[in-house]
């Protein structure tokens, strides 16, 4: 798996961001479905860095040179996701779990 930098000129926020196409031919929703783990994580510290910092938006991932942005009116139902899938018995991430409690209760 490969970094980029993303620099969003609306928030004025540099990121460091997976690029998960790998050069297959694999369509958009079998690249998220093969990096669900990699995608969940960089949704959960993105939107702990957007609430926190009260940014409009936050890049995500790169998937076929397509950045992946959350907008502040998904924020709750993406963390929402992001806690479904920390809690499964297969990750029990209680401390992740217990930080996305918190920031729901900041929005």
């Amino acid at each position: 798996m490969n970094w980029i930098k993303h620099y969003d000129e609306e928030t004025g926020i540099e990121q460091n961001l997976p690029q998960l196409d790998d050069g297959s031919k694999d369509s958009v929703e079998d690249v998220i479905r093969n990096n669900a783990d990699i995608i969940y994580n960089m949704m959960y510290s993105g939107l702990e860095l957007a609430i926190i910092n009260k940014l409009p938006r936050v890049a995500t991932v790169a998937i076929q040179d397509i950045i992946f942005h959350i907008d502040k009116d998904q924020y709750k139902s993406k963390l929402e996701l992001c806690l479904e899938y920390f809690q499964s018995p297969e990750l029990e991430e209680y401390e992740k779990c217990a930080t996305i409690v918190k920031l729901l209760k900041l929005l």
